[in-house]
């Protein structure tokens, strides 16, 4: 039999140099198709096919290798969540003082044992850029001169990292709080904690599809309680208490089994990057505002 050489889809053969060229564009693959090539040559290092200093170019090494962490981050933190009900489970909630996601001026957090909320932080924070949109003072209250003399988000942040990093994370709307979380870290420079995550929007929505809103106070209103809306600590039990009386409902020992008795994806969020918590359902329409 002849022997067949491995492909290697990371080289760009000579013509498509020209074609590209011809055309008037670089001699180089676009971006998105760049990455394509560069995970499945990932997947092919990842496999023992060839390897990681065989793929030709800096950029091209940097993004395989980027592409290798990302996925084994992923699968190591989806084992853990789905292997054990005794991952941490901590609800969170960010304010922000102006339109930047980065911006964030209060945190709360609540933390789930079993199925009962045991501890509850609320803090204020300086934000960077130290700027107050007058909406969002009116939405939560909170001013510049509340915060100027609080410490900035990761001297806030870090001192709970030890609970955040390896737990799930819950948070309604995350795409919003989980974005704030990024911002805020890449605007100090630093990595973010490797953890899990679910949206109680989702959890929501799929559990009660009765109801006609997903926002945080509708939601409660159902549930037969109330809260100090806006106020983070306020927010992050409310939260809490949604995923706890989701659990309940659908007869399950803690919130880590939601998602599998749902049908709902995980999200993960790891040291370079992340994965949404995403539906199906939930696919078809925006998330509502909290």
């Amino acid at each position: 039999m002849p022997f067949k050489p491995v492909p290697r889809p990371w080289r760009l053969r000579s013509s498509r140099k020209r074609q590209y060229s011809e055309c008037g564009s670089p001699s180089r693959l676009p971006e998105r198709q760049h990455r394509a090539m560069t995970e499945a040559a990932a997947g092919m290092v990842r496999a023992g096919m060839v390897r990681a200093g065989m793929v030709r170019g800096c950029r091209a090494r940097r993004r395989c290798r980027d592409a290798i962490d990302r996925r084994a981050a992923f699968a190591d933190n989806r084992r853990q969540f789905q292997g054990s009900c005794q991952v941490p489970v901590v609800a969170l909630d960010f304010e922000t003082a102006n339109e930047e996601r980065g911006s964030a001026c209060a945190v709360g957090l609540a933390w789930i044992d079993g199925l009962r909320v045991v501890r509850v932080e609320e803090r204020l924070i300086r934000p960077e850029p130290f700027r107050f949109s007058p909406f969002n003072t009116q939405v939560h209250g909170i001013a510049a001169a509340d915060v100027v003399d609080q410490p900035g988000f990761f001297e806030v942040l870090s001192a709970w990292f030890p609970d955040l990093i390896g737990s799930t994370v819950l948070a309604h709307n995350a795409a919003f709080d989980i974005s704030v979380l990024r911002a805020a870290l890449d605007r100090c420079g630093r990595r973010y904690p490797p953890l899990s995550y679910l949206c109680t929007v989702k959890i929501a929505r799929l559990v009660w599809p009765e109801l006609t809103s997903a926002a945080l106070p509708a939601v409660a209103r159902h549930l037969g309680f109330g809260f100090d809306h806006h106020r983070a600590g306020a927010d992050a039990v409310a939260c809490a208490r949604v995923a706890i009386a989701a659990a309940g409902h659908l007869g399950v020992a803690g919130v880590a089994e939601i998602p599998a008795r749902i049908g709902l994806k995980v999200g993960v969020l790891f040291e370079t990057g992340w994965h949404p918590c995403s539906s199906r359902r939930d696919r078809r329409s925006p998330p509502p505002p909290t």
